[in-house]
């Protein structure tokens, strides 16, 4: 993957991980520390105290406990579940919450969650699934985050672990995408997992097909919302010293060094230009 630089002052740098991605860091704090709560009350042959009363079932949804579609997404059933999900928060979630800012991410992410777990309790009823088990995990919300990559950054490159292979993220969303939709289908094991991934994929493509849905979290309203734009890698090279000034080259330098060249607006190009003409002088 391009590494991305921002800009300040006189210099570009290389931006720390989490920066303007703080959500993410909260949000493996909290799984992380939640988990290892939940797992010192575990006695053998029970599930945690956090899962009974925060894992998501549809009895208990149909009971009135809407706070279940929420507190599921904090929990989960063991390291190896833990670690894959919050892999997958580290690499892919800062790229996103960038995208939408920190408080409309957290509503994204959230909601798609919920939605996963409510589509597991439609198709449970329905009869597709299984949806009398518990149903714990951040993933609904993950796969939320995929499509939001698969929409905005379709050709960002990334290294799989296992096999260690270069893919564009258009294409390892949709292998997650079809073999949910084949275990569903097919009812196979996790089927319910695999339809709540189902159910954060289609809500992340709804909220970011129509971004004006979480206008409810801006000030100005949803009126002045736009689409998102889809991002290339940027063709540019960045250069390691630029003797450009001003707040506003500052901020076109940080739009680049996260949603690539072809993101900048026709102003924005002309602003940067004039800025190294003067340079240049």
């Amino acid at each position: 993957m391009q590494q991305q630089y921002y800009g300040n002052g006189n210099t570009m740098r290389q931006p720390s991980k989490f920066e303007g991605a703080q959500a993410c860091k909260w949000l493996l704090i909290i799984n992380i520390v939640v988990f290892f709560l939940d797992a010192g009350g575990v006695e053998r042959g029970t599930i945690g105290r956090f899962k009974e009363f925060g894992g998501y079932t549809t009895d208990g949804f149909l009971a009135g406990q809407i706070w279940r579609v929420v507190s599921f997404q904090f929990l989960h059933f063991g390291g190896w579940h833990l670690l894959g999900n919050m892999l997958a928060v580290f690499f892919f979630g800062p790229f996103v919450e960038r995208f939408w800012g920190t408080k409309k991410f957290v509503a994204y992410y959230l909601i798609c969650g919920a939605a996963g777990a409510l589509f597991y309790s439609i198709l449970g009823v329905l009869g597709v699934v299984e949806s009398y088990g518990l149903l714990c995990g951040a993933s609904a919300g993950i796969f939320g985050i995929i499509v939001a990559l698969i929409i905005i950054a379709p050709d960002m490159r990334v290294m799989l672990l296992f096999p260690p292979i270069p893919m564009k993220m258009r294409t390892l969303g949709i292998v997650f995408l079809v073999i949910a939709v084949y275990v569903v289908l097919t009812g196979g094991q996790n089927d319910g997992g695999e339809a709540g991934h189902l159910g954060g994929a289609i809500m992340g493509f709804v909220l970011m097909k129509f971004p004006g849905l979480l206008g409810f979290l801006d000030p100005k309203g949803a009126r002045g919302a736009k689409r998102p734009k889809v991002v290339r890698e940027a063709k540019i090279r960045p250069r390691t010293v630029v003797n450009l000034q001003g707040d506003e080259v500052d901020r076109i330098l940080d739009k680049i060094s996260e949603q690539g060249f072809q993101s900048l607006t026709d102003e924005e190009k002309q602003i940067l230009s004039d800025a190294a003409k003067r340079e240049d002088d």
